[in-house]
């Protein structure tokens, strides 16, 4: 993962994109696009259980990783720092977010808790409500990688569960009949369209 700062426009981009267009679907489209990919592929493999250990010991090395260096607090941009590159020249950017709308927003109304202005809400008071706009890129940044430590954890229950019971499932099967194919895309949602055997076989 590559991350960037732009100095004039005081945010950052994470392999090329800002961090403020990264929303709960961002990382999770991956996840999915990741899972169909392997559930097609698998019946090609004959050491199935060992392909699903090593992808799994790699996730939950990132996993701990990001949790060891608390992701979830401002603390964790200290463990980067050193890996972000800076733009050599500015890229044209409208920002979405600003001090003034930031403090008008109300904590009260209804949205998705993974909605960047509850982060950035969160920590207005840690940043002097962004008096420096620079703050306002940091808080989208932390927020970002914090749905890709998300992704990531959804990533690995999945590949439990299928390690848990590879021998019992028809891999040709499903391919055939297309019911490896996601069917909700959403967060949360059951991201395999297998019959009702299937489905309890990943998520009971």
């Amino acid at each position: 993962m590559n991350i960037t700062f732009d100095g004039k426009q005081k945010q950052y981009l994470i392999n090329d994109v800002w961090a403020d267009e990264i929303e709960g679907e961002y990382f999770n489209n991956d996840v999915f696009d990741f899972e169909d990919t392997l559930m097609q592929n698998f019946r090609f493999v004959s050491q199935k259980r060992e392909v699903i250990a090593d992808l799994c010991e790699l996730l939950r090395k990132k996993i701990t990783w990001y949790e060891a260096s608390e992701i979830t607090n401002l603390s964790f941009l200290y463990h980067i720092q050193s890996s972000v590159r800076e733009l050599y020249r500015s890229l044209p950017k409208e920002n979405k977010f600003t001090a003034a709308s930031i403090s008008q927003f109300d904590n009260n109304e209804e949205s998705e808790v993974d909605n960047i202005i509850f982060t950035l809400k969160r920590f207005e008071e840690e940043f002097d409500f962004y008096k420096n706009e620079e703050g306002i890129g940091k808080v989208i940044l932390l927020h970002a990688l914090h749905l890709h430590y998300k992704s990531l954890k959804q990533l690995c229950h999945f590949l439990t569960k299928l390690e848990k019971d590879v021998d019992t499932i028809d891999f040709d099967d499903l391919v055939s009949s297309g019911a490896y194919l996601t069917n909700q895309r959403q967060l949360g949602k059951c991201t395999l369209n297998f019959d009702k055997i299937t489905t309890s076989v990943f998520f009971s």
